[in-house]
């Protein structure tokens, strides 16, 4: 997602607290993390980055952190092979218990 992209490029990240957008942005770490889901609330953040440089430069040096030890593709590919594995073994079951009915 646009999370990934920006923290792999050192981006500290704005967003809402919306969804799994949450989960993926460490407020005042990788970025920042609005009040609520509002333009103002958005703008406030973005405005406390511009006027606090070094909260900034924190949160750009987290980014790319989090990009390399959270959302690299060597942490991300064993989630991901867990999850097919399940989804085939749920199939799997479901196979075998429709054939027996």
């Amino acid at each position: 997602g646009i999370i990934a992209l920006a923290v792999a490029r050192g981006r500290p990240v704005v967003t809402t607290p919306v969804g799994g957008l949450v989960e993926q942005v460490r407020h005042e770490a990788s970025g920042l993390i609005a009040e609520h889901a509002t333009g103002d609330a958005l703008a406030r953040c973005i405005a406390r980055l511009v006027a606090e440089p070094d909260l900034y430069r924190s949160c750009a040096e987290g980014a790319s952190s989090l990009a390399l030890h959270e959302l690299g593709w060597a942490q991300l590919a064993p989630a991901y092979a867990r999850l097919v594995s399940k989804a085939a073994q749920l199939a799997s079951d479901q196979g075998s218990s429709s054939s027996r009915a």
